[in-house]
């Protein structure tokens, strides 16, 4: 299969773009071959996370003229698990298209589970709540021992959907320059406290009568609660006796064990009336913005890094720091693909199966195929 290195450049050449999905190229119906998906168990080196992976191995895995694959690791959003992107978008599907007709070469998805008790772990070490930042890396280590993947960091590549799965990849991406030559985040996060500051409190409060209530209710009505105490779970998680915690900010939420006086709880940046509290737990979720990963980092990877960003014109909520974080980047010598989408693809039922007719169907295309040239062309 040849590589034409004109379609990357055309996908490279421009910073910015503004799309209107709804003139997406339709998709012509041919026989759509198909890879194979394997959903195997892999529990962190630490045996405290147990989760199920779903694994994609593309059309002619076992009989290809390659000895091994590029692989891309894709995360999920908040309230998702390790198939969501599969049951409800058909991610495999699309790139069965891309591969069957023959627009990109086969590689390797692995869609890991980053949930967790709030409804996600932001793919962060939490030293009560689990370890999701070293369990991707164990991942990555039972999938180069199990499959056919090119073990280089120029042949791996982090994939993440939505303000959760979008933060996580870029963090880990930073967080392990060495190891990944990819990212690519779909509307991420990227400035926690900032995100619950303006965007999360007045919406949690109004799901809690105008005061957060302790212990905090953690229910799937009220979704905004669930992702800023994910937040805190991730970031400022508590283990002490119970008497210890300051109630107007601290949030104890279960015992540590039946026979323990130890509760496991979280803190927030706000006391439960959403007035700032400020000082240590702020400074921590200021020190888990992109930004500031990010400049930890910045002599180690800009000279190899290749990034894709994307964001929806309806996210007035994400877009300006995501496009600070492309100045910023573009500061360093990096050129980012960056993309800013509008409208609906409007593909026929008999052209485009009802699954992937979304905005999400043309991102994560277009994605992907960035993704894998600039993997393949590294050859």
């Amino acid at each position: 299969m040849k590589l034409h290195k004109f379609a990357l450049a055309a996908i490279l050449g421009v910073a910015v773009i503004v799309v209107s999905c709804k003139h997406f190229p339709p998709v012509e119906e041919e026989p759509l071959l198909q890879g194979r998906i394997e959903i195997v168990e892999i529990p962190s080196s630490d045996s405290t996370i147990i989760h199920n992976a779903l694994i994609y191995l593309p059309i002619g895995y076992d009989r290809s003229v390659y000895d091994s694959f590029p692989v891309i690791y894709i995360l999920h959003d908040f309230d998702q698990d390790f198939a969501y992107l599969e049951d409800v978008y058909s991610v495999c599907e699309i790139l069965d298209r891309m591969v069957s007709r023959g627009r990109v070469p086969g590689v390797i998805l692995v869609f890991v589970d980053g949930s967790n008790e709030f409804g996600g772990s932001f793919y962060t070490d939490s030293d009560i709540y689990g370890h999701f930042e070293t369990y991707l890396e164990d991942v990555r280590n039972f999938v180069e021992s199990n499959y056919k993947v090119m073990a280089d960091s120029a042949f791996r590549c982090l994939l993440g959907v939505g303000e959760m799965g979008g933060y996580g990849a870029l963090r880990h991406f930073l967080r392990h320059p060495h190891d990944y030559g990819t990212v690519a985040a779909h509307s991420p996060i990227i400035d926690p406290l900032d995100y619950a500051t303006e965007n999360l409190l007045n919406r949690a409060l109004g799901e809690n009568g105008g005061r957060l209530p302790n212990p905090p209710d953690l229910s799937e009505g009220k979704p905004a609660t669930r992702m800023l105490f994910a937040l805190a779970a991730a970031f400022t998680p508590k283990s002490a006796p119970l008497d210890s915690f300051d109630l107007a900010y601290e949030f104890p939420i279960q015992p540590a064990d039946s026979d323990s006086s130890v509760w496991f709880g979280v803190r927030l940046p706000f006391d439960t009336l959403g007035n700032p509290i400020g000082g240590e737990i702020a400074e921590t979720w200021s020190q888990n913005s992109i930004l500031a990963v990010a400049s930890e980092s910045m002599d180690s990877i800009w000279d190899t890094a290749a990034v894709w960003l994307d964001v929806g014109c309806d996210e007035p909520q994400l877009q300006p720091k995501i496009e600070t974080f492309v100045d910023s980047l573009e500061a360093h010598g990096v050129k980012p693909v960056f993309e800013i989408y509008s409208g609906d693809p409007a593909y026929p039922d008999s052209i485009v199966p009802s699954t992937v007719r979304t905005r999400l169907f043309s991102r994560i295309g277009r994605s992907l195929e960035y993704l894998i040239y600039t993997m393949w062309l590294r050859l």
